[in-house]
C-alpha cells in the first residue's frame, strides 16, 4: 500500500505540474485556434488510443486498493454496449460498462468514470456494434 501511495503521488504531481504549465503558457487559447481538439479525437479514434487507455488504466487500477477507488474495478475496464439511451426522458449516447440486476453503469462523452443509474430510468434504445467490429 505505502508503494501505491508514492506511485499515485508521483502521477498527481506530474499531472499538477503539466496543468501548471498548460495555464502559464495560455496553450488552450492556442489549442481552440489551431482546432486541435478535432486533430486530437480523429487521431483518438485512427489510433485506437481508448484500447490502449483501458488496458493502461486496467494495470493502474490492479496496483491500487479496490477499496480506495470511486467505482468498481471491472467497471473501468469493460464495455458491453453502446448505444443510445433514454435518460429522464432525453436521448443520450453513451457507453454501457456494466449491467447488474437494478443498476446500469454508462459512460458518457466527457466523463471519465461511469456514471451509476437505476435500471428504471436507463432505457437501451438502439445499439450500435463497436468501431471495427
Amino acid at each position: 500500500p505505502r508503494l501505491v501511495e508514492l506511485e499515485m503521488r508521483w502521477y498527481q504531481r506530474l499531472w499538477r505540474l503539466v496543468c501548471w504549465v498548460w495555464k502559464f503558457l495560455r496553450l488552450d487559447r492556442v489549442w481552440r485556434w489551431l482546432r486541435l481538439d478535432r486533430v486530437w479525437n480523429w487521431l483518438w479514434r485512427k489510433l485506437r488510443l481508448d484500447r490502449a487507455w483501458a488496458w493502461l488504466r486496467a494495470r493502474i487500477i490492479r496496483r491500487v486498493p479496490e477499496e480506495t477507488l470511486p467505482y468498481k474495478v471491472d467497471d473501468a475496464v469493460r464495455t458491453t454496449e453502446r448505444g443510445i439511451a433514454l435518460f429522464e426522458g432525453e436521448p443520450k449516447e453513451g457507453v454501457v460498462t456494466k449491467v447488474t440486476k437494478d443498476r446500469v453503469w454508462v459512460r458518457c462523452p466527457g466523463m471519465t468514470v461511469p456514471q451509476e443509474f437505476s435500471q428504471s430510468v436507463w432505457e437501451v434504445v438502439e445499439s450500435k456494434p463497436e468501431e471495427g467490429e
